[in-house]
């Protein structure tokens, strides 16, 4: 009797649930594989593990699925989509049964075109096993020098050396300690194998920076001349400079635009890699780096490097913006001085040319005014010959203040009506 679910509780409700981690019980191996899979890859990567689980007898839905399991006989092979890789994790008891269908699998797993960023394997060796660090580490890495420590606040304890062998893969041994649960040691497995995934993938970022790091050289160079030429420069090159802080920008805005994306997703997935570290609960193993020690002291530098490159980029973003804001003040001013000379000039010559308006309707006035004077006075001259008693001249001198007002404001309304039209 509850009201209507949001469309997407039962979505977010299931998402703690979306990748369960598998247990693992007793002396157990483990092979990794971690593929590169973002854009159109996606489509491709999702292609070949369906045909990878329906060659191996248990197809999968048509709909791409971000967590898949199948049991292969012994060996359960689980499959997980993330947003930039695709893993496999083959889980098989480590007896010859299991081992030769792990060889089997990383056989099949050669058929995948994708890019390998993490191939792993991974030992889990029971209770009962050999504890002597000593001979493990000759055993798995021989004279190699490893990194490891007690996990779980001692619970169990892992070594690796973080190399790739002959074969493509890097190894982890993982050795359980009495009375540790199935699920405790797969959260352990998981974290160790994601541990290496996410470090690598905040790693893609690094030579990415190393190489952005002469091209920001170079455009702050370029910044720096345009600055300095602002300082010096007149008026007749502030267009030229302002085009080429424009291209400047430009430039910027595309190289920043183009590495973002990496840099942000660099730095959550560092974010990652220190929870992970901090979910393994470390105890030091005498004589030995932590996991902790070791992945900081390589990654911590590199991440580095690649936010202050990040960095670097916005600031010569904003740099090169304030300086395009400046130029342009400076080259709107100009304008508008400009303007203001113009405007004036424009109403000089407004002026001139009504004064000369006003003087060229006083002159046609006085034109048509003797005009119409001079017909009345021919007019007045031809009655007084026709016998009229009038005096030509009187009348004239009569009517010709009239005359003159007349054709004033007549003149006037016409020059009015034209300006209304």
């Amino acid at each position: 009797m509850l009201p209507p679910n949001h469309p997407l509780r039962l979505d977010l409700a299931n998402e703690v649930h979306a990748r369960p981690t598998e247990g693992v019980d007793g002396a157990t191996e483990i092979l990794y594989l971690a593929l590169v899979s973002d854009g159109a890859r996606r489509e491709v990567d999702w292609g070949e593990a369906r045909a990878l689980f329906e060659r191996l007898g248990t197809p999968i839905a048509d709909a791409p699925l971000a967590h898949h399991k199948s049991s292969i006989g012994s060996v359960r092979l689980v499959l997980e989509r993330h947003s930039e890789f695709i893993r496999y994790t083959a889980i098989a008891p480590a007896d010859d049964e299991g081992r030769q269908a792990l060889k089997r699998l990383s056989n099949e797993f050669g058929a995948l075109s994708g890019q390998v960023l993490v191939a792993t394997r991974l030992h889990v060796l029971g209770s009962g096993s050999e504890t002597d660090l000593d001979q493990i580490t000759t055993r798995y890495f021989g004279a190699n020098v490893v990194v490891g420590s007690a996990l779980g606040d001692g619970a169990a304890r892992a070594i690796t050396d973080f190399r790739i062998n002959e074969e493509g893969y890097s190894q982890i041994v993982v050795l359980a300690a009495n009375g540790m649960r199935p699920r405790q040691m797969g959260r352990m497995v998981q974290r160790l194998l994601e541990l290496d995934t996410y470090r690598m993938m905040a790693l893609l970022s690094l030579p990415a920076a190393r190489a952005l790091r002469p091209e920001i050289e170079q455009m702050e160079r370029e910044l720096a001349a345009v600055a300095s030429d602002i300082a010096r420069t007149d008026q007749r090159e502030e267009s030229a400079l302002l085009e080429r802080l424009t291209r400047l920008e430009a430039r910027v805005q595309h190289t920043l635009g183009t590495s973002h994306y990496r840099f942000s997703a660099s730095a959550a997935y560092e974010d990652i890699v220190m929870q992970r570290i901090a979910d393994l609960r470390e105890r030091r193993i005498e004589g030995l780096q932590t996991f902790q020690e070791f992945t900081a002291r390589r990654l911590a530098p590199a991440m580095s490097t690649c936010r202050t490159t990040s960095a670097n980029l916005k600031d010569l973003s904003q740099r090169v913006a304030q300086a395009t804001g400046l130029l342009a003040i400076r080259v709107e001013i100009v304008r508008e001085g400009q303007n203001r000379e113009i405007l004036s000039a424009t109403a000089r010559r407004a002026k001139l040319q009504l004064h000369l308006q006003r003087a060229v309707e006083g002159l046609s006035v006085v034109a048509v005014s003797y005009y119409v004077l001079g017909l009345i006075s021919y007019a007045t001259k031809g009655l007084k010959a026709a016998g009229a008693n009038i005096n030509p001249d009187f009348l004239t001198a009569v009517l010709m203040p009239v005359v003159f007002v007349a054709v004033a404001l007549g003149l006037r309304r016409l020059v009015n009506r034209k300006g209304a039209e």
